[in-house]
């Protein structure tokens, strides 16, 4: 995974925050603008959202998903 990647991101604007289940519906397509390094939280990254051009901050890289 690297800057300029595209990937699907957890878009938490969109969960309800009562889905308990599958929430693959609430992954959508991302490009990575940059990664870093946060103690102790891990690698994190800031994404741009292809579906509303939002730049969104400190994404955990280790669930985000393979973009097909």
């Amino acid at each position: 995974m690297k800057i300029g990647d595209k990937i699907l991101v957890f878009d938490y604007k969109l969960w309800n925050g009562k889905d308990e289940g599958d929430n693959s519906q609430f992954f959508k397509p991302a490009t990575i603008l940059n990664i870093y390094t946060y103690y102790p939280a891990g690698e994190l990254a800031d994404v741009k959202f292809h579906h509303d051009n939002r730049i969104s901050f400190g994404h955990f890289t280790n669930v985000m998903k393979e973009y097909k």
